[in-house]
């Protein structure tokens, strides 16, 4: 073999061996970037991080937003009047309505419904202790007709007293004076000298009795 023939050899030999390694540096190539690339990408997304939390932590939280006004419609209020004794079905329509709306349980206007009634009708009302409302209502309406019914009662039973007659004026005294005798001590001592009464001139002796009889002044 002479060197000419081996040095064409080598030659036919390298063309294929150059194409053979050009996909594979130029895929090496790629790889490359991309891998410098996605470095590049993770170092900014890296630095954004850190940007976001610096200002997180330095900046103050803003304040809540202020409430909303509150808009709510307060419902009307509903006044219950004062039982009067007047009407007292339309009353208790009222009362119904009333303690439905706010919701309120029975008792309170059954306890309405007495405080308005006379304090004679309401001692027998709370003596039979009704529980409902319009069992309290027929209750009233029974001891209101019973005291009217006495009332009457009473005042034709009852009569003018008779008429006094003036008392007669007691006439003065037209007795003459009793007289009064009074004797000195020289008469008393004449008179028991002599036996003689102090009071008349009769002798004196035991269960003596002037005549007239002598009324003694002490």
């Amino acid at each position: 073999m002479t060197p000419k023939s081996e040095h064409s050899g080598s030659t036919s030999d390298n063309p294929k061996v150059t194409t053979a390694d050009n996909p594979v540096a130029a895929l090496h190539a790629h790889m490359l970037h991309i891998d410098q690339i996605t470095t590049d990408t993770n170092a900014k997304l890296d630095k954004l991080i850190q940007i976001l939390t610096d200002q997180h932590v330095n900046q103050q939280p803003p304040p809540p937003p202020p409430p909303p006004p509150n808009q709510t419609l307060r419902p009307p209020k509903i006044l219950l009047p004062t039982f009067d004794g007047s009407n007292p079905l339309d009353w208790i329509f009222q009362a119904e309505n009333y303690f439905t709306y706010y919701t309120i349980p029975p008792p309170p206007p059954r306890n309405c419904f007495i405080s308005g009634l006379r304090p004679d009708i309401q001692s027998e009302i709370v003596i039979h202790n009704p529980q409902t409302l319009h069992a309290t209502y027929g209750l009233a309406k029974l001891i209101e007709d019973k005291l009217h019914d006495n009332l009457h009662l009473v005042a034709g039973k009852s009569e003018p007293p008779p008429p006094t007659l003036p008392l007669l004026a007691a006439s003065p005294s037209t007795s003459p004076p009793l007289p009064i005798k009074k004797l000195s001590p020289t008469e008393m001592q004449q008179r028991r000298a002599e036996g003689l009464c102090y009071n008349c001139p009769a002798k004196y002796q035991p269960g003596h009795q002037c005549n007239p009889p002598k009324f003694l002044l002490l």
